[in-house]
């Protein structure tokens, strides 16, 4: 391009169109780009945070001495299955932890029977004949009566059984009760020995189960104490510090500890090692405004294993990994930006310089259109990918929360379960007993029938004298036993009253409530109101009684069920598994709620999980004792067969025993399915934007393009001379009016060519645009003046009519002047019956030879002419031809109003006198000057002519008379 091109190409407007068209989408498409990237990187910092926010919560409970001693018990008594060992391999095991932590541990192994393991260790616990005892005492209560000798009944074993407990008891000191020890199974409880604080757990190593966790039968069990004194300040924090890497789905995130009173580091993993991170951490921990804080390249939060420590253990997560993922994207969505950006532009200045590869009009708006729509479609789909993000969030919450809504009803449904299941137990009862007389052998029957049945464990029937005639409870308490007692005389004595008045004794209800009963224990009971469950504890025991009064041979006696918590906790887990909606049974699209599934997991070896065969109890095991141990709800996201389910679970704090842990289990189908309705509709909206801005910019196109259509062929006519042609309204605006100015043009036009005839064409060359406008001055040019002239025009005017006359002429000068133009001159004028004609173009042949042709050409077309007229009997005619060639000067001569385009000077008065001598010729009578002579001669044959004066001339000139061309 040259440098008027660069400078229009460089224009303000072409500036702006780069600006909208390239920069501007360019830009709206690098930050939609951005935005969506950094909302997932805050997505994935969130998901982080939540995941680090339930580590923290866990920890508590993990660094607790009390949970980190039984995972000790755990890892030592049941993982390495120490009861299948000798006892020799029983004491190295021992001695290896005593090295490891002296006077930390004490032990104590027992067998099948109840007797001590015989290990060889300094770190096993004394009294070996106490502790026989207290182990079988504690058999006896899981019924494991496997050696008859063992638990003998008589006066000697009780009175050498008070002896050695009471030896034990002064082992643990005042403070604890041996009776205490019955509750170390399920959970570790504080105790002493011999003035030493410990922590004391138990457990059994069971074969099988004969029924809920009650084991059928043992390999034996084992007993161990923990000192504090000699394990040192923060032991079992500091276990739970170095268990983190074998355990991390625990914790999944590494630790450090800081003593906030002497701001020092206890504890920091390798991970975590570098020069300042201590101080930094402490730093942002007092001035966090938030209770998960950032620093340098870590989220972080505190927790506390003791509300009075003043150690804090901080979680961290390291951000490092998903800041340089969003530095790496930006990164490339930069490179990307400036890669299209060079692009495009190089292909502007190519597009530039390249006029020739234009795009049609049609192609350009088209173009426009969806450049323009592209920018609020990419911000539309940039928009929608973070709303798809945030509503996947919502709907994962809101299935959370419908989960966690599900477990809070389970509770509430827990709290009411005695009282709805009393009724059904009683009716239950009634029918196993039937309709009377009874004695005592068909109650007997009917209540083990019962038992057999699984809805009760334990009964008692007894007279009025409150002695037990039928009993299937070998092993209750005596506190209990005399609790019962009272109750069946209580019973009977309102049965009297009411068999006095003949009413029904099993269906009648006792409306007097048994007040201060067994308050040595410091507990009250209330069963004696007939088809009613009364919750009793006592101790370790959570038990449920119901009670009524049955005629056995003519006197009332009394009936005392006893339902243990967990059979509560069963029939209502049962009950509430089979009148759950199963969404994966009836699903209901329709609904757009999400439809829970409820799961049932077992901790009772003899009890399957509800469903029994579902591959969640496996997979999620470690999550069920975890959600147990620590009472604390866990909720995350599942796969199974290639299906995404979300759970919630958590232990019902109503429930006693916890035998079944719920968990509420979610499909994200519909989730995925709805977000895939949002994604089509985004898309789609997308899709149909663009294609509507296509098809609007295809319509505005043939709007405008069939109008343009219409004005280029019509142009295209004009400009071929058809003058003849006229474009329709196209109504009020700017195609309208330029219709109307395209057809004011065109009226002009052939007005013109009507005045074309009257103006010579050196005035049509004067007012073209390309004509020099300082011609008005003048200016000089080499140019060959023609002159023609008919020979005694005035004698043929006097002698013919003017009409012939005219004819004549327009005959003549309508064949002439096409000639004249065809060689490349003007006329210039028409003088009466004289034509002058100017040559000056040179293009391949000089002006001068244009002339001489053109000066043939007329001869030969009047010669026609003159055989033509004979013909129809008119006069012919002759001319004579005069052509010189010189300088002359070109410019306007006129008025303001009217002005004619002409030549003066020398050549054009020699033109003219060689015209008048061309009389005197004797060949074609076209005589031409000699300095045209001089450009032609190589080109024609001419004949010299005497020398002749010219008038204005000081001396005569050379002359020609034009013989032929060659």
């Amino acid at each position: 391009m040259n440098k008027q091109n660069w400078q229009n190409f460089f224009s303000i407007r072409n500036f702006f169109l780069y600006f909208a068209l390239v920069i501007l989408p360019l830009l709206v498409a690098y930050y939609a780009v951005d935005f969506t990237f950094r909302q997932q990187y805050q997505a994935k910092k969130d998901l982080l945070g939540e995941r680090l926010s339930l580590q923290a919560a866990r920890i508590p409970n993990l660094a607790s001495d009390e949970y980190q001693f039984k995972d000790f018990f755990d890892a030592f008594f049941k993982n390495k299955n120490l009861l299948k060992s000798s006892p020799e391999a029983i004491g190295k095991v021992l001695d290896r932890i005593e090295k490891l932590y002296p006077g930390g541990f004490k032990w104590i192994f027992w067998d099948k029977n109840a007797r001590v393991i015989p290990v060889n260790s300094k770190t096993m616990l004394e009294g070996k004949k106490s502790w026989e005892i207290l182990f079988i005492n504690m058999m006896k209560k899981f019924n494991l009566l496997g050696n008859a000798e063992i638990f003998s009944t008589t006066d000697h074993f009780r009175s050498k059984a008070g002896y050695s407990l009471g030896v034990l008891q002064k082992a643990v000191g005042p403070k604890f009760k041996v009776e205490h020890f019955y509750g170390a199974r399920d959970k570790v409880v504080k105790s002493e020995w011999f003035g030493r604080e410990c922590l004391t757990h138990w457990d059994i190593d069971a074969d099988s189960y004969k029924y809920e966790n009650v084991p059928e039968s043992i390999r034996g069990g084992c007993l161990v104490m923990a000192f504090k004194e000699e394990l040192g300040e923060d032991f079992w924090l500091k276990r739970m510090l170095l268990r983190r890497k074998r355990d991390k789905d625990m914790l999944p995130f590494p630790l450090l500890v800081i003593n906030l009173s002497e701001r020092k580091t206890t504890h920091i993993e390798d991970s975590l090692k570098y020069p300042g991170i201590s101080e930094n951490l402490l730093k942002a921990y007092i001035d966090r405004e938030q209770s998960t804080f950032e620093f340098d390249n870590y989220l972080a939060k505190a927790s506390t294993h003791d509300e009075n420590s003043s150690l804090r253990i901080f979680s961290l997560v390291d951000l490092s990994d998903i800041k340089n993922q969003l530095k790496h994207q930006q990164f490339r969505i930069r490179f990307v930006f400036i890669l299209l950006l060079l692009i495009f532009t190089i292909a502007i200045v190519i597009h530039g310089q390249q006029q020739s590869a234009t795009l049609s009009l049609r192609k350009r708006i088209a173009i426009l259109f969806l450049i323009a729509v592209f920018m609020p479609v990419l911000s539309l789909i940039s928009i929608g990918r973070v709303f798809l993000f945030h509503e996947k969030n919502r709907l994962y919450e809101s299935a959370y929360l419908q989960m966690e809504r599900g477990l809070e009803g389970l509770e509430l449904h827990y709290k009411d379960a005695p009282r709805l299941y009393e009724k059904s137990l009683f009716n239950d009862i009634l029918a196993f007993i039937g309709d009377g007389p009874h004695d005592a052998q068909q109650v007997k029957a009917a209540l083990e029938k019962a038992v057999e049945a699984d809805l009760i464990k334990h009964y008692i029937v007894g007279d009025d004298k409150g002695s037990f005639i039928v009993n299937n409870w070998h092993d209750i308490h005596p506190a209990i036993r005399n609790a019962m007692k009272i109750t069946i005389k209580r019973l009977i004595d309102t049965e009297f009253d009411l068999l006095q008045t003949r009413k029904s004794a099993l269906s009648s209800v006792i409306d007097e409530e048994m007040e201060d009963l067994l308050t040595t224990v410091n507990a009250a009971i209330d069963i004696s109101r007939p088809s009613h469950l009364r919750y009793y504890c006592f101790q370790d025991f959570h038990m449920y009684f119901m009670s009524a009064t049955l005629i056995i041979g003519e006197k009332p006696h009394a009936i005392i069920l006893h339902i243990p918590d967990y059979y509560i906790e069963r029939n209502f887990v049962r009950k509430e598994f089979a009148t759950n909606f199963m969404a994966s049974d009836r699903p209901d699209r329709r609904s757009k709620e999400l439809r829970s599934e409820l799961f049932f997991y077992s901790r009772f070896k003899a009890n399957p999980h509800l469903p029994s065969k579902a591959e969640l109890f496996t997979r999620l095991e470690k999550d069920f004792n975890r959600s147990f141990n620590l009472k604390l709800k866990e909720k995350g996201e599942i796969e199974f067969d290639g299906e995404r389910f979300l759970y919630c679970l958590q232990p019902l704090r109503t429930m006693f025993q916890q035998s079944y842990i719920p968990c509420m289990l979610t499909t994200t189908r519909q989730i995925e399915e709805r977000l895939q309705m949002f994604r089509i509709a985004i898309f789609s909206l997308a899709a149909f934007a663009s294609l509507g801005a296509l098809i609007l910019s295809l319509i505005l196109a043939g709007s405008l393009l069939n109008p343009i259509r219409s004005i280029d062929a019509a142009a295209q006519l004009v400009g071929k001379g058809n003058l003849n042609v006229s474009l329709p309204e196209l109504g009020t605006d700017e195609l309208g009016r330029l219709s109307r100015t395209f057809n004011d043009m065109v009226k002009g036009l052939r007005e013109r060519e009507r005045m074309q005839a009257y103006v010579s064409d050196s005035v049509l060359e004067a007012v073209q645009d390309h004509s020099d406008h300082s011609l008005g001055a003048g200016k000089f040019i080499q140019a060959t003046i023609l002159f023609s002239d008919i020979r005694n025009f005035t004698g043929l005017t006097e002698q013919y009519r003017p009409d012939k006359i005219f004819s004549l002429l327009n005959e003549f000068f309508g064949g002439i002047e096409p000639l004249i133009r065809e060689n490349h001159g003007r006329v210039d004028k028409f003088i009466g019956d004289a034509v002058m004609a100017v040559f000056h173009q040179t293009g391949h042949e000089h002006h001068s030879l244009s002339a001489i042709k053109a000066a043939v050409a007329m001869k030969k077309f009047l010669k026609n002419l003159n055989l033509k007229r004979k013909k129809e009997g008119l006069f012919p005619v002759n001319i004579g031809i005069g052509i010189s060639t010189g300088m002359v000067l070109l410019g306007d001569v006129g008025s303001a109003r009217r002005k004619d385009l002409t030549v003066i000077g020398d050549e054009v008065n020699l033109a003219a006198r060689l015209e008048t001598a061309s009389k005197q010729g004797q060949h074609s009578r076209i005589v031409i000057s000699g300095s045209t002579y001089e450009l032609v001669n190589e080109h024609i044959e001419a004949e010299e002519m005497p020398f002749t004066e010219v008038r204005g001339k000081r001396q005569a000139v050379k002359i020609y008379e034009l013989v032929r061309l060659l």
